[in-house]
């Protein structure tokens, strides 16, 4: 949820992989965001942006992406995940 502010979101489905698509979330929005989904949030500025985000099961690894191959680059453990 964006409690301030709006982030831009770039998105695409790993199952159906289309053209990314850009997604303006403002102040009071939120996003459902499906398992296959890849996506990144941004601030697009100049204002601050504040944002809450919530995982539902616990995330425990966070994969990164190419943002023009779609292919995985990394992946890096959760900082809940390390500490649980």
């Amino acid at each position: 949820m964006v409690v301030r502010g709006e982030l831009l979101e770039r998105y695409t489905d790993r199952l159906r992989p289309l053209p990314l698509r850009t997604n303006r979330v403002r102040t009071h929005e939120s996003l459902a965001i499906e398992p296959t989904r890849i996506h990144g949030v941004w601030n697009p500025g100049p204002a601050d942006a504040l944002s809450v985000h919530v995982y539902a099961p616990p995330l425990v690894a966070m994969t990164f992406y190419d943002p023009r191959s779609l292919a995985p680059l990394r992946s890096e453990r959760s900082e809940l995940a390390v500490s649980a």
